[in-house]
């Protein structure tokens, strides 16, 4: 919250109508949270989604578990489902797992904001990720490519992981297959088509390695 002391007291007299703004605006979000976070929590406990400790909802995230599936979620985390983000209108976060043999694991002190985490196979994102706005990542093509069984075949699938410490810009596509390594950074818009290593720095589309960290 904001503070009328020290820094806090020397922005009011410097900026009054701002403070008062600021304090409200953060008033709202910390209320915000709190109601969305506990919500979240008893939705999950209903779905029978695992979900660890002192986890923060902006907005209340849209969660499909299968039947038998799993949806795992570590401590410490943070989804941004709602227009405190302040980077795009409001896109809420979703956690979706299509079949009985699919699991999302997302490690401790993930952020997510606004993005799609959708699996068929299996999808494990590490620890202290930062999940970008508008992410997509997904390991099933949805439809087979063959154009006489694209809607009525079943689509391929493969497993997704996430190293720790990764940072997804906003934008960013991650299709079936992947391997990301431990502090990495993919720059925004990027579609990732092939693994990429740990420590570097890659965009485009399709992705590559344009710089080691």
């Amino acid at each position: 919250m904001f503070r009328t002391t020290g820094k806090g007291l020397a922005l009011l007299k410097k900026d009054f109508r701002g403070a008062v703004f600021l304090a409200l605006h953060l008033l709202s979000v910390n209320v915000n949270r709190a109601i969305s976070t506990k919500i979240t929590y008893f939705i999950f406990f209903l779905k029978n989604i695992e979900i660890g400790k002192n986890n923060k909802f902006y907005g209340i995230p849209i969660s499909q578990r299968m039947p038998l599936s799993k949806i795992i979620v570590g401590s410490n985390c943070r989804f941004r489902s709602d227009k405190t983000t302040s980077l795009a209108p409001v896109k809420k976060c979703i956690l979706r797992t299509y079949n009985a043999n699919a699991t999302i694991k997302i490690g401790d002190n993930t952020g997510m904001n606004g993005s799609v985490i959708a699996s068929s196979n299996r999808i494990v994102i590490g620890k202290d990720v930062l999940i970008g706005y508008n992410c997509y990542i997904s390991d099933t093509d949805n439809h087979p490519i063959d154009p006489i069984e694209r809607h009525t075949g079943k689509a391929e699938t493969a497993p997704i992981e996430i190293g720790d410490n990764v940072w997804l810009g906003a934008n960013v596509v991650v299709l079936k297959g992947i391997s990301i390594g431990a502090n990495t950074v993919i720059g925004a818009n990027s579609l990732v088509l092939s693994n990429i290593p740990s420590n570097v720095i890659a965009i485009g589309n399709p992705c590559r390695v344009i710089k080691k960290i």
